[in-house]
């Protein structure tokens, strides 16, 4: 009789321990699911992780305007191919983080196609014909955005009135052609960019001779110098997992009760 109320007593147990680990299972259920949240919203291993990329991030190599957005003039480079692809380089030299350095942005020919962002090293040679409209903070005017996503090949337009309307700039006298490149970096996982190129034809009438776009594409493609990176300082950052995983197997539990208790809180 007494072994047959341990085996009861024990299947009590298990029913009880699964009970519980399926009433636990819809708790955390809720909290990520109803709340939209997730563990890395509480994780030392997360909070890392993301240190680490921020120190390594391409966009510390941009200088950080006042306003969310900068307007700068450059010049076009001569047209050169990578793996089979021709591309136009524009480069400016007021953009990238420091003294006398240059940024370069390959547009393909073609209306769409992977844009070059890089760091050369040249100096800057030519008519500045290139201009740059850099986009760092959300967000630039819609406005801004559709005058030049809109501009189809072929067509009638000025950009003398476009830079005055939506930038409100003026072009220098006597340039044949106009070349504007849209860089967005206002997304911290991926960027996007835009080009136009205007010409003047004999009788002076501009028409938008080439269009480009670039949809989205991630950081990691962006060559640029380190400058303003340190990679001494992300290879010591790299140590910071052990620390980091350490306490979150000391504090899960609390992570835990934290994120269903007060999910609400920390949306």
């Amino acid at each position: 009789m007494e072994r047959h109320r341990k085996k009861d007593g024990a299947g009590r147990g298990l029913a009880i321990g699964c009970a519980l680990c399926f009433f636990l299972f819809a708790l955390v259920w809720t909290g990520l699911g109803v709340f939209n949240l997730s563990f890395n919203d509480l994780s030392f291993t997360e909070g890392w992780r993301k240190k680490k990329e921020d120190l390594a991030h391409p966009r510390n190599e941009f200088s950080d305007p006042p306003s969310s957005q900068s307007f700068h003039a450059g010049v076009t480079a001569p047209a050169r191919q990578v793996d089979g692809v021709a591309f136009t380089p524009y480069r400016f030299d007021d953009v990238l983080e420091g003294q006398g350095r240059v940024l370069e942005i390959g547009v393909p020919h073609g209306t769409t196609g992977v844009f070059d962002i890089s760091e050369p090293g040249v100096p800057m040679e030519g008519e500045r014909n290139a201009f740059l409209f850099y986009e760092h903070m959300c967000c630039a005017p819609m406005e801004q955005f559709n005058a030049i996503i809109q501009l189809a090949e072929g067509a009638e337009s000025d950009p003398h009135d476009l830079f005055s309307t939506h930038f409100a700039r003026e072009l220098p006298a006597g340039l044949d052609e106009v070349h504007l490149v849209s860089l967005t970096f206002s997304n911290i996982f991926n960027w996007h960019a835009n080009a136009v190129t205007w010409a003047r034809g004999p009788e002076g009438t501009w028409t938008v001779a080439s269009t480009a776009v670039d949809a989205g594409r991630g950081y990691d493609v962006v060559d640029v110098a380190w400058r303003v990176r340190s990679e001494s300082e992300v290879r010591r950052a790299r140590w910071g997992v052990v620390p980091a995983v350490a306490l979150d197997m000391a504090t899960g539990p609390l992570q835990l009760a934290f994120l269903l208790l007060l999910a609400p809180g920390v949306r």
